[in-house]
């Protein structure tokens, strides 16, 4: 029976307001235990391209947490700044270079995020630079993309530039597309909302920082520099060229509820809930082609989605395979993709990505957006999503999309395959909705039509479910 009602828009009727003696602050944390990351100075060989080796480091926030028990962090607030230095440090008699553009965005730099409490770790994301990629693929399309390039780190859009749905990180001025570069530095800055379930993107709850002993989160900077370098033919001589990470800092939004605080507080245990992800790896050897099965190293009580993305595992970059290294993702062309969960075919009928690309491509933007197609933000775009793992012949009934794709890599924009599922009971309610991982192991069936030229590197990215549960001691305890 339907309740007969009216709009709140249409009621003669005042908002709540909030009450007296609440106020919010701005808390800018340092590293606690550096101040700079560098790279080795690295020769720009000619002819070639470089994967520019890059210091391994962990850099240590502390977070205040002795603000007072009525102060509560706003987790929508919560970024990280820092800066970049790209620096010639010598040069040759000729210096050209054809490309030097960073990878995906400026959280690309770090490839592990962790943060604990006392001395417990409360959430752990390996491959954090591949995740963020990913979901900045699925929550901006091209013009969000070029309207917050300068924060993230993403290319822009320029006079006379020829493709509106390039998607990839900025090219460094004056360094690449130089006929001859000069000794200097060319200098970046980011500021990129943090992915983390407790105080960051990804935490459903204003986190009460009082109730926790000695917070802190650690970023750990990837060993390899996340650069596409193109040297020219017309030689680099001596030419030297590294990297210096600086200026760290996390942006954080600290609000003091005051009396207000006394609405809330409650004996006994507080609990917090937010989504986070896990990663896993798997390797497809070169020229294998047929049924695969890979085993899905991912375990979580409340698995939202799952997806898997695959790059050309190789040490010579070009772009006949994946230039951007892991930040490239080409599609597996496969009569058969599915996951088996507990003995269990997901979906129930595997998607056939060779003759029915376009289904494999919304069912990957659904795991993520949502079921109404009319929301999707992503800058996912066909002639990025399709290009497909090279090797051997496609099929001839496979999509003509694949035709026009290609198996082409390209410095100015990445390739953006992924393949994923969502697992909810009901898309987008509630907590603890997911698929519980943990009982058994997953694994990922495909039947690859085309033997692959190169070894497949498989990134199994999953979304989950995460609570947190804090006693009156402090002491935190985590359920995923």
């Amino acid at each position: 029976m339907t309740t007969i009602g009216l709009p709140a828009e249409l009621k003669p009727e005042l908002d709540y307001s909030l009450p007296a003696g609440m106020s919010s602050y701005q808390v800018r944390v340092t590293p606690a235990n550096l101040s700079q990351v560098q790279s080795s100075t690295q020769t720009l060989t000619a002819s070639s391209n470089i994967n520019i080796s890059n210091t391994s480091s962990n850099i240590i926030f502390e977070i205040p947490t002795q603000a007072g028990a009525n102060v509560v962090v706003d987790p929508r607030f919560t970024s990280l700044s820092f800066r970049v230095a790209y620096e010639i440090v010598a040069i040759g008699t000729t210096n050209a270079v054809t490309n030097c553009q960073l990878r995906s965005s400026g959280m690309s730099y770090f490839n592990r995020s962790f943060t604990q409490a006392g001395g417990v770790i409360l959430e752990d994301i390996a491959n954090y630079d591949i995740i963020n990629d990913f979901v900045n693929q699925q929550e901006f399309n091209s013009a969000d993309r070029d309207c917050i390039s300068s924060a993230y780190g993403f290319d822009f859009e320029t006079s006379g530039a020829s493709s509106q749905n390039n998607a990839n990180g900025h090219k460094v001025n004056g360094i690449d597309a130089t006929a001859s570069v000069a000794v200097g530095i060319k200098y970046y800055s980011y500021t990129i909302p943090l992915l983390n379930s407790v105080i960051g993107k990804g935490a459903s709850k204003f986190f009460n920082i009082s109730k926790v002993n000695k917070l802190q989160v650690v970023l750990t900077t990837s060993p390899i520099a996340p650069i596409t370098m193109v040297v020219g033919t017309s030689g680099a001589g001596s030419a030297t060229f590294r990297v210096t990470l600086d200026n760290f800092q996390l942006n954080m939004n600290y609000i003091n509820l005051g009396e207000a605080y006394k609405l809330i507080a409650k004996a006994g245990p507080s609990y917090y809930n937010g989504t986070t992800w896990r990663s896993s790896t798997a390797t497809l050897s070169a020229g294998v082609s047929g049924n695969t099965t890979s085993l899905v190293g991912v375990r979580g009580s409340s698995v939202r989605a799952l997806w898997v993305k695959a790059t050309e595992a190789v040490s010579a970059l070009t772009t006949t395979n994946c230039i951007n290294g892991v930040f490239d993702s080409k599609a597996l062309v496969a009569s058969a993709l599915s996951w088996n969960i507990g003995g269990l075919s997901v979906p129930s009928n595997p998607t056939n990505t060779s003759t029915n690309p376009s289904l494999a491509f919304l069912q990957s933007l659904q795991a993520y957006n949502s079921f109404d197609p009319m929301a999707f933000r992503s800058s996912v775009v066909p002639s990025r999503y399709f290009t497909y793992i090279a090797g051997g012949t496609l099929p001839t009934d496979a999509d003509q999309i694949y035709t026009v794709a290609g198996s082409a890599s390209s410095v100015a924009s990445q390739c953006m395959w992924s393949w994923g599922i969502s697992l909810e009971s009901v898309a987008k309610m509630g907590i603890l909705d997911g698929v519980n991982l943990n009982a058994s192991s997953t694994f990922l069936n495909a039947n690859l039509l085309m033997a692959s030229t190169n070894a497949i590197s498989l990134f199994f990215l999953a979304k989950m479910d995460v609570i947190y549960v804090i006693d009156e001691a402090g002491n935190v305890s985590v359920r995923i």
